[in-house]
């Protein structure tokens, strides 16, 4: 695989060159930002059936304007949501803070990322733009009442370490590398991301007690619920088991999705120890272990199985066989665990509304529309369940080849698509330039942000 990567012809910047690609991607902010002020404007007479919308629908009109909002026009239809914009536009203060989760870390998955933890790169500039937009945007229609916007990105990494075994460390750094980011981008006024624990620490030793306390108990009895349904033989029959017990115990049905998604973003050592046992890529294993439990196959029963074996010397084979089985097993009960942990946390927020405690009077936006709660893009993306840190960003053409986005793509996909690599002193990848755009200068391209 990156053999392929390589032969694909890479595009080399030197920290100079890439400086400006991000100063082109500052100037196509700006005046994104403008249009999405004219084009909110002529919206909120739409919406609100007036010939001069007043600063509070403008802002509520913001929300449905198709870069930003999720669900477009039906978000002022949610009560719940505007009643939550109200009560923060009308608060004493004069900034308002919309706060949501996210950036945990760079998840270790071959298929979806570089695997590389803390890395920060195109798609990490563009959700930050995107926020930053946001925040410009409604803080021109709140001017006029006295109220700024600013979004603070809530880092979800360590709060959720038990979930992707990975090391604390690693989230942090993520977050300390995307301050330096926001810093370089002249963004601090409108964007934070703050790692949970932190945030909670200067609330007092009295919150994170109570919180901690929380998610203990509530680990305990997921754990206790949960832990013994696993039948590795049968996986998608203890997932039908698991959903009937979590609407029993809380009243939700999310352990199948999110045991899909949670696979995904585990990091799995053991796997890593396989590949490099036995001289196999890191990504076919991967997607052998994975491929296979969410598939419900035996490791035998998959094309990537024929594949690794077809390459193996014969000596080796039944020694791998042996080993990806057992691996197999490691790698379904890895994810149950995770998953559990991770409908444990939920839960312990839930229960002590902790994100709203954190940021009081705050607007909480998602990346996942729900009620009572605003859904947001994250960036241009054109698959809205990508996100930066779930996948590699892609410079693509738009507008029938007269302009230039960066949107998300799985790695896998850009790898074997003919994506060129973007590389940042010609070892760190920083994006994939799609084939069909003519090789040249990053900066000097015509950049269009927005819709």
């Amino acid at each position: 695989m990156a053999d392929q990567v390589w032969r694909s012809g890479p595009m080399t910047l030197s920290g100079v060159e890439y400086a400006k690609v991000l100063q082109a991607l500052r100037q196509s902010s700006a005046v994104f930002v403008a249009r999405a002020i004219a084009q909110t404007e002529k919206r909120a007479r739409t919406l609100f059936d007036v010939a001069v919308p007043t600063p509070q629908q403008c802002i509520k009109a913001v929300f449905s304007h198709r870069a930003f909002g999720r669900i477009k026009g039906k978000i002022v239809r949610d009560e719940a949501a505007m009643a939550m914009v109200d009560r923060a536009v009308e608060s004493a203060g004069e900034n308002v803070r919309l706060f949501c989760t996210g950036f945990p870390m760079k998840v270790f998955n071959p298929l979806e990322t570089g695997c590389r933890g803390d890395a920060v790169d195109l798609g990490d500039v563009s959700v930050l733009l995107r926020y930053a937009e946001l925040a410009q945007v409604l803080s021109h229609f709140g001017r006029s009442i006295n109220k700024s916007f600013t979004v603070t990105v809530i880092s979800d990494g360590a709060m959720n370490a038990e979930v992707f075994k990975t090391r604390a460390l690693v989230c942090e750094s993520y977050v300390s590398r995307l301050g330096d980011m926001i810093a370089r981008l002249g963004i601090e006024a409108l964007v934070s991301v703050q790692e949970f624990y932190s945030m909670l620490t200067t609330m007092g030793e009295g919150h994170r007690a109570r919180y901690d306390q929380a998610v203990q108990r509530s680990k305990d009895v997921c754990h206790a619920a949960f832990g013994l349904l696993l039948d590795r033989d049968d996986v998608q029959q203890s997932m039908k088991q698991a959903l009937e017990c979590e609407y029993e115990l809380f009243g939700t049905s999310d352990f199948a999705d999110l045991f899909h998604s949670t696979i995904g973003s585990v990091r799995y050592p053991e796997i890593e120890h396989l590949a490099r046992s036995f001289d196999v890529s890191f990504e076919a294993a991967y997607t052998l272990m994975v491929g296979s439990v969410l598939w419900g196959q035996r490791i035998e029963d998959t094309r990537t199985y024929e594949a690794i074996m077809h390459g193996l010397p014969r000596p080796a084979r039944a020694n791998f066989r042996y080993r990806a089985t057992m691996v197999q097993a490691e790698v379904t009960e890895s994810a149950w665990d995770s998953t559990i942990e991770y409908v444990a946390v939920m839960n312990a927020a839930r229960s002590t509304d902790i994100l709203n405690l954190m940021v009081p009077g705050g607007i909480r936006v998602t990346t996942r529309p729900k009620p009572g709660q605003i859904g947001i893009h994250t960036s241009d993306q054109s698959a809205p369940s990508l996100f930066s840190y779930h996948s590699v960003p892609v410079i693509v053409p738009r507008d029938k080849g007269k302009c230039v986005k960066v949107d998300f793509e799985l790695r896998l996909h850009a790898v074997t698509g003919g994506y060129r690599p973007v590389l940042l002193h010609g070892t760190d990848i920083v994006g994939y330039v799609h084939p069909e755009i003519p090789y040249g200068p990053l900066d000097q391209m015509p950049w269009k942000r927005g819709c």
